[in-house]
C-alpha cells in the first residue's frame, strides 16, 4: 500500500515538473497489475484508481518490473509521501522544491542511472 502511494506521489511530482515521457518501476507485481488493469482489492482501489487518473495526465508513462534493491527511490518516496500530500490535489512547487537532500540525491541518481549493487543471499560454506 506505501509504495501505490508513493507511485501516486511520484505521478504528482512528474506532473508538476511537467514531465512528459515517464517510466515508472516497482518490485510489486501485484501493484503493477492493479495500476493497470484495475482490482477488487478494498485496500488498493483507492490508489490505484487515483494512479490511473493522474497518469492519464502524463502523455507516455510506461511500467516496469524493477529488482527490489533498484526499488530504493520508491522506498523513500513512501516513507515521505504521507507527509506531503492528502489522496487528492497537486503537489505544490513548494512541496517539490523542499524535497530533502538525500530525497533529491536518489532522485538524481536513478535519472542518471548510477549503478545500484544487487544483493545476493550468502549461501553457507
Amino acid at each position: 500500500m506505501a509504495e501505490g502511494h508513493a507511485i501516486l506521489y511520484g505521478l504528482k511530482l512528474a506532473n508538476d515538473l511537467n514531465i512528459q515521457n515517464l517510466i515508472i518501476q516497482t518490485d510489486s507485481q501485484v501493484l503493477r497489475d492493479a495500476i493497470q488493469n484495475g482490482t477488487k482489492d478494498k485496500k488498493l482501489q483507492t490508489v490505484t484508481h487515483q494512479c490511473r487518473l493522474w497518469m492519464k495526465k502524463i502523455v507516455q508513462v510506461k511500467m516496469q518490473k524493477i529488482y527490489k534493491e533498484g526499488n530504493v527511490v520508491a522506498d523513500a518516496l513512501a516513507k515521505e509521501a504521507p507527509t506531503r500530500t492528502g489522496h487528492h490535489g497537486s503537489l505544490s512547487n513548494t512541496a517539490t522544491r523542499s524535497l530533502q537532500a538525500h530525497l533529491k540525491a536518489m532522485i538524481w541518481n536513478d535519472i542518471v542511472g548510477t549503478a545500484k549493487q544487487r544483493k545476493f543471499p550468502k549461501h553457507p560454506p
